[in-house]
């Protein structure tokens, strides 16, 4: 799916909304600021941390009090850092047959810390024109004639079936392949979006940003389970869970938030029109916008391998993961290459006999060695 948009709007802040922002008031936090991985942690002034939750790093900056503003809702914790293990563990060893023994190994000890990440979430009616194209992938047949002094191909679009057909001497072959027919498509669309965007902005934030959805009193609860919804902010309702800085603004995280929205105008589109894939070039109308301010749980795994510093994201409402795993592909090329001189070394000492084997062996487990030790 692609979507273009024209044009983005500056969201309008007024004194309702700018009140709405800035009534919540942060009481007993200290801000900690983290030098390696750039996060800015909100802690109460009574806890003391010795090291980053994202990157493990220990060169920390205390400052009282606060310059970010407070939330409004917070959607609590429903993963405990028990089962937050088990998530991790699963996602490393789920088809890592090739990963580096000492990454699975360190994976183990990895250090699990809960977090507040801050979310802004909007919700607006869209009324987009549009201009564009629908895909829609259809089956067709290469049709050929073949006899013993030429070939000869001729490319029919039909419902005929696949088959094979012997005539005269000439074979009719029908081979199914597919064909993308493109529909031009214009006009106007309106829906309702719901769309949420990260509040904070580091080195280390994308890897959040890649677990939602979170589920809230605006979008509904999972399976209609209340204990999915947000709770009011309030200074004891965070215990002692640290909480990410806002340092996206509200018309920064807009920004943000209106090529998400146009997707959801493209797909909206898409699904109407009932094609396959589309492009479009949308000019959007917001209107009716509304703004809340999230806390959502997440789990942040980190550890160090090879010198590599690996973290994981995982929802604490959902469980769901997110994080880079080390490239495998420079291993499996060389398992390939590896495998394919064992069986020529082979072949070779078969064909020349059993001392030549006895003198190639210890190169052959050389490499098999070399290979399951990277």
């Amino acid at each position: 799916m692609a979507s273009n948009v024209k044009q983005y709007v500056d969201l309008i802040l007024t004194q309702n909304s700018t009140e709405y922002i800035y009534k919540p008031k942060w009481s007993n936090k200290k801000t900690v600021y983290c030098t390696g991985c750039e996060s800015k942690l909100i802690y109460d002034v009574k806890l003391s941390p010795q090291k980053c939750p994202y990157c493990g790093g220990t060169n920390l900056s205390e400052s009282e009090g606060t310059s970010s503003i407070a939330p409004h809702g917070v959607i609590p914790f429903l993963i405990s850092k028990e089962k937050a293990r088990e998530i991790l563990a699963e996602y490393i060893n789920k088809n890592g047959e090739l990963l580096p023994a000492e990454y699975k190994k360190n994976s183990e000890n990895a250090t699990i810390e809960p977090i507040f990440v801050p979310y802004w979430f909007f919700t607006a009616t869209v009324n987009a024109s549009y201009q564009g194209k629908v895909q829609n992938q259809l089956e067709n047949y290469d049709r050929a004639w073949a006899d013993t002094n030429q070939w000869r191909e001729e490319r029919m679009y039909n419902d005929q079936p696949s088959s094979l057909v012997f005539d005269s001497g000439f074979d009719t072959v029908y081979r199914l392949a597919s064909m993308n027919q493109y529909t031009k498509a214009s006009g106007r669309h309106s829906i309702r979006c719901f769309t949420p965007c990260l509040g904070t902005r580091h080195r280390l934030s994308g890897v959040v940003d890649s677990i939602f959805p979170f589920y809230n009193s605006i979008i509904g609860a999972l399976n209609n389970d209340s204990n999915y919804l947000e709770r009011e902010y309030t200074d004891d309702i965070l215990g002692n869970v640290p909480v990410e800085s806002y340092d996206v603004s509200a018309n920064e995280a807009w920004h943000d938030a209106q090529p998400k929205m146009a997707d959801d105008v493209a797909n909206s589109i898409l699904a109407e029109a009932g094609g396959d894939k589309a492009s479009f070039n949308l000019e959007m109308n917001c209107s009716d916008i509304t703004f809340y301010t999230f806390l959502v749980p997440v789990w942040i795994a980190s550890f160090q391998s090879n010198g590599t510093l690996y973290t994981y994201a995982i929802n604490g409402q959902t469980g769901q993961i997110s994080g880079k795993k080390p490239d495998t592909s420079t291993k499996l090329t060389l398992i390939i290459v590896g495998v394919v001189l064992v069986v020529i070394i082979f072949c070779v000492c078969c064909c020349l006999g059993p001392f030549l084997k006895m003198l190639l062996q210890p190169l052959i487990n050389k490499i098999m060695n070399l290979i399951m030790i990277m």
